[in-house]
């Protein structure tokens, strides 16, 4: 099937498409106004969005596969319960979105902002946060494999006030991280690295931090009681303030 271009198309145009099929495949938009509407349950596959503005829309179990997101308005949008596959959010604005239960695979965020968004219970695998603001963004519960997070224009992600309460964090890296005043509590950290990351203020209570580099870490007035820790490192850290017990 042909790819189609939806650049030149009006809203109502797009929306027959997505009325009939639910489903936009290899297809191109730009420019294309969708905002709060509901699309449940819609797949997009291998499609390109560009400048696009979804702001308040619901793809609550949306399957997105090899979509790139590139200047695209998904302020506080669902995509609660969804399969994001092999996706890129390019310079998006994901602020005060609805993550809550969604599992990202192999997805980067690039220039974009998670600020306020919610993603309770996410299972991320693989994901990738370059030169994007997380600050606030509410991860309980969630689950995150084999995923980065830079910034290399600040020379640290902003991950300030993240919530992370409970959740597990394997094989990651967050050197030089800005996770000041995060909550950790009750978290499992296994083989993360934390080197030159800024944990001033956060809160670490009753965590587990197993093979955790924190060399040059900074923890000034962090919380760290009843934590338990094995094969960590707090070589050069900080710790002026630090609560122990």
């Amino acid at each position: 099937m042909a790819e189609l271009d939806y650049g030149k198309f009006s809203r109502e145009e797009v929306l027959v498409k997505l009325q009939r099929t639910s489903a936009l495949d290899r297809d191109t938009l730009s420019g294309v106004e969708l905002r709060e509407l509901a699309l449940p349950e819609v797949r997009l596959s291998e499609t390109v969005l560009t400048n696009c503005d979804l702001a308040g829309t619901d793809l609550g179990q949306a399957w997105l596969h090899g979509t790139l997101f590139r200047g695209v308005s998904l302020r506080k949008a669902r995509l609660t319960d969804g399969a994001i596959e092999r996706c890129r959010f390019i310079g998006s604005d994901l602020i005060e979105a609805n993550l809550e239960g969604a599992s990202l695979f192999r997805t980067e965020f690039e220039g974009s902002s998670l600020v306020n968004a919610r993603m309770q219970g996410c299972r991320i695998l693989g994901g990738k946060f370059l030169n994007t603001d997380l600050y606030g963004a509410r991860l309980p519960l969630a689950v995150l494999m084999h995923c980065a997070v830079a910034d290399t224009n600040l020379g640290n992600a902003s991950l300030i006030r993240v919530d992370l309460r409970r959740a597990v964090l394997m094989d990651c890296d967050f050197t030089d991280a800005n996770l000041r005043e995060a909550d950790l509590e009750g978290a499992l950290l296994l083989n993360v690295n934390l080197t030159g990351a800024n944990l001033s203020g956060a809160n670490l209570r009753n965590a587990d931090l197993l093979n955790v580099k924190l060399l040059d870490a900074n923890l000034d007035e962090a919380c760290l009681a009843g934590s338990r820790a094995a094969g960590t490192s707090f070589t050069r850290a900080s710790t002026l303030g630090t609560i122990w017990e």
